[in-house]
């Protein structure tokens, strides 16, 4: 009897062995999974921190309203009862929007500090004599803030960076605005696609 007891036992313990071997590389597989997509987690949980810690709002406020300013630009349209006008602190333009023209004036105010829009119907500027200076809203404040614009010179056939636009003198293809803040400078150029 002592023979066949032997090996049965000898069998358990090497059995017994092997399944302990293999649950510890299950449970320390387990908790490698865990323990990896916890930081995981972790760390790009830092990442969206720090990336919403260095979004500067008052930044993206601007550039939001940037692209309004350059889309109405794009849509801009060239009419005699209202043509596109410019200098280095304020710009001009009829632009389609919805279903009538309204023509816009941006314009900076050193004095205060503040990018400024203004708009009014065309039909209502023709009807009433309405003055544009009337009607307005603060964009945004800043520093600085400038216009350039990217003319096509017909006389000396050349392309050309101005203070100031005359649609005499030259034929409007882009519109550059510089905006200085405390701590950074914004710059958008804008090319109007039916110059």
């Amino acid at each position: 009897m002592t023979k066949n007891f032997k090996p049965m036992f000898r069998k358990k313990v090497c059995s017994r062995a092997a399944a302990t071997m293999i649950e510890m590389i299950v449970v320390l597989t387990i908790f490698s999974i865990i323990g990896g997509s916890l930081s995981l987690s972790f760390i790009s949980g830092m990442k969206i921190w720090q990336r919403v810690r260095n979004i500067d709002f008052e930044q993206n406020f601007v550039f939001l309203n940037l692209e309004i300013f350059a889309k109405q630009l794009r849509q801009s349209i060239d009419t005699e009862l209202a043509e596109k006008k410019g200098d280095a602190y304020s710009f001009s333009f009829p632009s389609i929007v919805n279903d009538s023209i309204v023509y816009f004036k941006y314009s900076f105010d050193p004095l205060s500090k503040e990018f400024l829009c203004k708009q009014i119907k065309l039909a209502d500027m023709i009807n009433q004599d309405t003055d544009i200076q009337d009607i307005g809203k603060k964009i945004f404040s800043a520093e600085y803030c400038c216009f350039m614009y990217f003319c096509f010179d017909p006389e000396t056939e050349l392309y050309l960076w101005t203070d100031t636009y005359e649609p005499e003198k030259f034929r409007l293809k882009g519109v550059k605005v510089l905006a200085k803040f405390e701590n950074n400078e914004l710059e958008k150029t804008i090319f109007i696609p039916n110059a």
